[in-house]
């Protein structure tokens, strides 16, 4: 009789249009579909039962060595399986290979979170974790009457448009838990909707913001980021999804490979010069209340 190991099960996981097949062991599987990690991990997913629109494949191989091979729209991920292969491996792989579909449409994950007011949308972003962007997004929604669009993950197409993204929030971070309210943490959509409103559509892209949260700061510093220096910013911000900067398996030993393209890497660079010639992009300091002020500013600055 064959191990739990050894039997292969396929699952479709949907993200918005998109939908990556993945084949792999039973027990891994039930894993997957036992967790919430793919649904906080990959933006606005599902598993879906079937489907004859397979966009990408990733099949999961038992191996003795670790690694990724990655080929137009199929790659292989092998490794011990539940050793160093596990499902959250397995989730964060799919997530990757689904930026390179999602670019071939023109379309972005980007790290950061996300609120709009009157279909304006504003991108918190900062690579640095606990600059504040978590914190200053739910106090946007509870306080001034914005609504949540992301938190963590932002999906963004080459319109200029916030489509949507992570609508779960997840307190990764102990500062979150003095900044606050502890009601706030794992929650999904209908749970956020309870207290706040969910924006599930487009919004045009106002402005990005980098929030730099002090406590305890009299004064508010709003300064606006050159046109130079936003193209550089903005372009790294598009481009780590798809080359795998930060991003390592198996106990943090693995780093996976870049999956971009030349092709890709001429559209995303037209794309991110007109979206920093369109919309500014702030640096903010100050303490929340002056962040969330000067915010409420911007997305009433006439076009």
């Amino acid at each position: 009789m064959k191990s739990l190991n050894q039997i292969k099960k396929q699952i479709v996981i949907k993200s918005e249009e998109y939908q990556i097949q993945i084949d792999a062991p039973i027990s891994l599987v039930d894993q997957i579909l036992n967790s919430d990690f793919y649904k906080t991990y990959i933006p606005n997913s599902e598993v879906i039962s079937h489907s004859d629109n397979i966009d990408f494949c990733l099949n999961v191989v038992d191996s003795e060595e670790f690694s990724f091979e990655f080929k137009n729209q199929e790659a292989i991920l092998s490794g011990e399986f539940n050793l160093e292969l596990t499902f959250r491996s397995i989730v964060v792989t799919a997530e990757y290979c689904l930026n390179y579909v999602r670019q071939l449409h023109n379309e972005y994950v980007i790290n950061g979170s996300a609120v709009s007011k009157g279909k304006k949308g504003i991108i918190l972003i900062g690579n640095i974790s606990g600059l504040g962007k978590t914190t200053t997004t739910v106090n946007l929604c509870t306080k001034n009457n914005f609504k949540f669009i992301a938190d963590d993950k932002v999906l963004v197409n080459n319109k200029f448009e916030v489509m949507g993204g992570a609508r779960y929030l997840h307190f990764n971070k102990q500062d979150l838990f003095k900044s606050l309210d502890t009601k706030f943490n794992n929650l999904d959509t209908d749970g956020l909707s309870q207290f706040i409103e969910i924006d599930k559509g487009k919004s045009t892209i106002k402005a990005f913001v980098i929030p730099i949260l002090i406590q305890g700061i009299q004064e508010t510093s709003v300064q606006a980021v050159s046109l130079e220096e936003k193209k550089y910013i903005l372009y790294e911000l598009f481009t780590r999804k798809i080359r795998g900067c930060t991003l390592r398996l198996y106990d943090f030993n693995y780093p996976l490979q870049s999956i971009d393209t030349h092709k890709l890497s001429l559209q995303r660079s037209k794309f991110v010069n007109e979206l920093a010639n369109k919309v500014d992009l702030y640096m903010i300091k100050g303490n929340l209340p002056g962040i969330t002020n000067a915010i409420q500013e911007i997305v009433t600055m006439k076009d």
